[in-house]
């Protein structure tokens, strides 16, 4: 790629050349960039994760920057970026990130991250303009007490829109999900030298660590090959105790592989890895001692091996492609395993029919008076202690209670979302108590947002226990009895959490995503929208193909949105208050208990009835925030309408799912007829659209923003 005189190179033997001015310039720029070991240069240029750009002249070519990114699929992280200061403002860092954008976009990854100090201004200012939100804040880990913001970019997969919670209990549409298979855990190979990442306490020591705990934790499974072991006795010294080999011996192993299966595969190997160097000078024994880690790998059709062999993980590619098998260094594994604490905005106070709903994290002062609930509702024998414990310090749960004066109405804990594991949800709610069925909604979409916040995921609810108020709203947000149970009070209940988008551009990839997660297949196309009972063909795990309407498949697979051909888009203006309190736009937690709304998982928005012919069921809806205190006004949510109705007073129970004051009502019936619009899946966007982009977008005439349609949904990126 080369843009005015810029050149960048990305080929191991392109970038070998400036691989030492790299180094010093980083070396250079590390209170800005960062700290990293020389040798981390030498294996990202090998893996293909450092690119660098030079300014082509008459004379020669000259270093002018570069940029050194990781990552696990399906994020991208970028570790530094870096322009030398004769050839800033000139283009030279936009055309390095707009290069891993498209590459990333390409590869089907959701997102890039990157980690920038609070005090570099010019930096945040830079991330900022290209698309990177400050999504949150972490303490520096340095010696210097500075605050990183955390900075995200989504790439071609929009997560901007979402919809769920829209379907009844009844008779509806099943994808037939398997349920829980507790020996699906994935499965890694590990190579010698990872375990002696930690023996001899090298750099990438802390990443297998993270790797044990999360076996230790069942969150994958750890199996060796025979020639691990082995290759630990050659370099055993007899007569000298060896607490390794001891550990190694003790480890999980493969069963040998068949001759003929291991001839085959190791000439396969040996012409991805060392086919020139076994023509130069053949093969040595630690060559061989590879190969034979490899061909257990594959022949046993293990999730991924796990080496810090720098000639391998260059080869990564190739044996995905031709192998099926994913080849990770530790440090990718890690990230894979890696639990995020936060669950954010969790904790809240409601008020409501004359009492107040409290909603937080069960402390350890709470374990008795949550154990004694459980017991209370649930036969001793069968007390699910998911629903109390912490977890393990690595890998935190989250619990939360839901109460109203003092008396507890319901509990939900689930593990902290990660890649490569199902979510499993523990859901527990006292049927008799006032306001059951907020909490269940409550908790139930914090679980599901929550467990696809990395990826798509697979949830799994114990159906033991939950009550009959649990049960249905559980089926409502997509839940369904899992392929083969017989009943609904077994541990049974399933649901995909998907997440993401789902429009032309982005098909391909979410169905191939469906596919590897539950084996659930999406038509290859997109029909035109009808409304909502829209029909989509699709194939179930067990292989029948059934048609299921565009409202319940999103139910399904929610939080996610079909944007079909010709599916309508209202944009409808809101004040900044009520913003807040209709569309959780405030990141604090308020000091006085919150409107009902916040509660619903379907809300009511207030608006002329001349709007009830745009705001339809099925129709988009997107909220424009006006300015305030100086602030610019900017769309900054979105949902989806489920019903609307022209009503002359206000219906009972809509008020209590909107956010108008009782002295506001008055004023709003005055004007005429209102039109009472119920709409679901509130989605904060990460990237605020200003008026300036509205205005080119069509949606406001002589300056003043109007409600009307948007022909084109997808037009906003998060």
């Amino acid at each position: 790629m080369q843009s005015t005189n810029f050149l960048l190179k990305k080929e191991p033997v392109e970038v070998a050349p400036y691989l030492e001015e790299v180094k010093r310039r980083a070396d250079a720029e590390a209170l800005s960039l960062g700290f990293f070991p020389s040798e981390v240069y030498t294996q990202s240029a090998e893996r293909e994760r450092l690119v660098v750009a030079v300014h082509r002249s008459e004379e020669r070519d000259t270093f002018a920057g570069h940029l050194l990114f990781g990552g696990t699929f399906p994020h991208l992280r970028v570790f530094q970026i870096y322009v030398e200061e004769q050839f800033r403002r000139r283009g030279v860092a936009s055309m390095l990130l707009d290069d891993l954008i498209l590459e990333g976009e390409q590869g089907n990854f959701l997102t890039i991250s990157a980690r920038v100090a609070d005090d570099l201004e010019g930096a945040n200012k830079f991330w900022a303009r290209r698309g990177f939100d400050a999504l949150k804040v972490v303490p520096g880990g340095g010696p210097l007490p500075r605050v990183i913001n955390i900075r995200v970019r989504q790439l071609s997969t929009p997560t901007l829109f979402s919809a769920a919670g829209f379907g009844g209990a009844g008779v509806a549409a099943d994808l037939q999900l398997a349920g829980m298979v507790p020996s699906r855990s994935p499965v890694f190979s590990l190579d010698v030298n990872v375990i002696l990442d930690i023996a001899q306490r090298r750099p990438r020591c802390a990443d297998v660590q993270r790797i044990m705990s999360a076996a230790m934790n069942n969150e994958l499974r750890l199996v060796v090959a025979d020639e691990f072991v082995a290759e630990l006795e050659r370099s055993h010294q007899t007569g000298k105790p060896d607490p390794l080999l001891e550990l190694a011996r003790g480890l999980p192993r493969f069963s040998k592989v068949p001759v003929v299966s291991a001839a085959a595969l190791s000439l396969r190997i040996e012409s991805v890895v060392f086919s020139q160097k076994k023509l130069r000078v053949g093969l040595k024994p630690r060559d061989k001692s590879d190969i034979s880690h490899l061909v257990a790998a594959i022949h046993n059709r293990v999730n991924g091996f796990v080496t810090s062999e720098d000639r391998i993980l260059k080869q990564a590619k190739i044996f995905r492609s031709q192998f099926g098998i994913d080849i990770l260094s530790p440090a990718d594994l890690s990230g894979m395993v890696e639990s995020d604490p936060l669950l954010e905005n969790a904790e809240m106070n409601a008020s409501f029919s004359g009492i107040e709903l409290t909603v937080s994290e069960i402390s350890e002062s709470l374990r008795i008076p949550i154990e004694q609930f459980i017991r209370k509702h649930v036969s001793d024998e069968s007390v699910d202690p998911d629903l109390y414990l912490s977890g393990t310090v690595s890998s935190h749960r989250r619990r939360l209670v839901a109460a109203t004066d003092q008396q507890i109405v319901g509990c939900a804990a689930w593990e902290s979302p990660q890649q490569i594991r199902p979510a499993q949800l523990s859901l527990l709610v006292d049927d008799s108590q006032t306001g059951s069925r907020v909490a269940a909604d409550y908790l139930l979409d914090l679980a599901i947002r929550d467990s696809c916040k990395r990826a798509p995921a697979l949830i799994h609810l114990s159906g033991l226990g939950v009550g009959k108020t649990g049960l249905e709203m559980a089926v409502a947000r997509g839940f369904r009895r899992a392929h083969g149970s017989s009943t609904w009070c077994e541990e049974s209940l399933v649901k995909i959490s998907f997440g993401q988008v789902i429009s032309e551009d982005t098909l391909a990839t979410a169905r191939s995503r469906l596919m590897e997660l539950a084996h659930v297949g999406l038509p290859p196309q997109l029909p035109p929208y009808c409304g909502f009972d829209t029909g989509l063909r699709v194939c179930t795990p067990t292989g029948a193909e059934i048609a299921v309407p565009l409202a319940m498949l999103e139910d399904l697979l929610s939080p996610t949105l079909l944007v079909l051909p010709g599916r309508p888009c209202a944009l409808v203006p809101i004040r900044p208050g009520y913003a807040r309190e209709l569309l959780d736009t405030g990141r604090q937690l308020p000091l006085f208990p919150r409107k009902t709304a916040s509660l619903f998982s379907e809300r009511v928005y207030y608006s002329s009835s001349r709007t009830a012919s745009v705001l339809v069921p099925g129709a988009l809806i997107i909220f424009y925030e006006s300015s305030d205190r100086g602030k610019p006004g900017a769309v900054t949510a979105c949902g989806r309408v489920v019903r609307s109705m022209v009503e002359s007073r206000i219906p009972p129970g809509s008020q209590s799912r909107g956010v108008l004051m009782e002295s506001d009502l008055p004023q709003v019936m005055k004007a005429g007829p209102v039109n009472v619009t119920f709409f679901d899946t509130v989605l904060r966007f990460k990237s605020p659209v200003a008026l300036d982009e509205l205005r080119t977008l069509g949606c406001c005439k002589g300056g003043d923003l109007v409600l009307d349609f948007i022909n084109t949904p997808t037009y906003i990126v998060a």
